[in-house]
């Protein structure tokens, strides 16, 4: 609840975390596994196949759901963008 908090209250960090878990694009489930370049201009690994695809480790638990402009994915955890050096 902490950290939700500080990052409720932070706009930078949370617009990085929010940009961090978009990639451009409509990519179908088929598709999806490989090395991808999200908004926040950071990298996530998308792994596996069919109903068994993680990305950077968390579990795909929804997916393929075409929209107007995006193809959604739902995890099961946030993903933390890496610490920028």
């Amino acid at each position: 609840e902490k950290d939700l908090n500080a990052v409720i209250e932070d706009a930078d960090t949370l617009s990085g975390i929010l940009t961090y878990h978009v990639v451009p694009g409509q990519i179908v489930p088929s598709d999806l596994s490989g090395s991808y370049t999200t908004v926040a201009g950071q990298d996530l690994e998308v792994t596996g196949s069919g109903d068994e695809l993680e990305v950077n480790g968390a579990s795909v638990i929804c997916g393929g759901v075409q929209t107007a402009n995006a193809t959604v994915y739902l995890v099961d955890e946030v993903l933390m963008p890496p610490a920028k050096k």
